[in-house]
């Protein structure tokens, strides 16, 4: 199994926090996903965010869900490549107060699209 769920746990930024790892093709190489259940998170408009950017530093292999879901939220994402840190996503502050989660969310009624969408609907 590529998805392996350590004992590992730490604190950041004041929460608790468990390493979930997505293993490489060799040893020194994995992606650690520091989860907190402490925090839920309806991901709407951040989907896209979540995506470029998975796109960009991730393996397109890589289980999306596993960060994206409304039962934890990952404060740290750390991706290590020849034993060594080769890139990190990492979650500076927590502000949960007074927070306009609608301008996050997408009602059912709505669909994020992206540009390429648009175009091509744009010619049919």
């Amino acid at each position: 199994n590529r998805i392996i769920e350590t004992d590992n746990t730490k604190q950041h930024l004041g929460y608790d926090v468990t390493e979930v790892r997505l293993l490489g093709e060799s040893v020194d190489q994995y992606v650690s996903i520091w989860l907190t259940q402490d925090i839920k998170m309806m991901w709407g408009i951040m989907t896209n965010v979540w995506n470029r950017a998975g796109n960009r530093f991730l393996d397109p292999e890589f289980p999306i869900e596993l960060v994206m879901n409304s039962n934890s939220f990952p404060l740290l994402v750390e991706v290590i490549d020849k034993g060594r840190l080769a890139a990190k996503f990492e979650s500076v502050s927590v502000e949960t107060g007074n927070f306009d989660r609608s301008v996050l969310e997408l009602s059912d009624q709505k669909r994020l699209v992206n540009i390429t969408e648009v175009m091509m609907n744009m010619f049919r």
